[in-house]
């Protein structure tokens, strides 16, 4: 499969909370997801979903959510996509 580096990390952190092996959480997915032929996406939309049932609004308080700095939030996810001026632009 091929996913971005901050993906990976994700589908471990769950593995690792769950404890099961990759192979197990992808092969559950696989096997309930609704657009089997899309593995990638079901895992994206899993890992997802897994991390909003775990958000709550302390957690978003802590982390400084909704405080006006979404531009800032977004940088820190993408630090090198960006312009002079902050602004996120898309890489060429």
């Amino acid at each position: 499969m091929r996913m971005e580096p901050q993906i990976w990390d994700a589908l471990i952190e769950v593995t690792k909370r769950e404890n099961l092996s990759v192979h197990q959480l992808c092969s559950l997915v696989a096997e309930r997801s609704c657009r089997p032929e899309s593995l990638t996406a079901a895992i994206r939309v899993f890992l997802l979903a897994y991390f909003r049932s775990a958000a709550t609004e302390d957690g978003h308080l802590r982390a400084k959510h909704g405080n006006s700095d979404l531009l800032g939030q977004i940088s820190a996810v993408f630090p090198d996509v960006a312009n002079d001026s902050g602004a996120p632009t898309r890489p060429h």
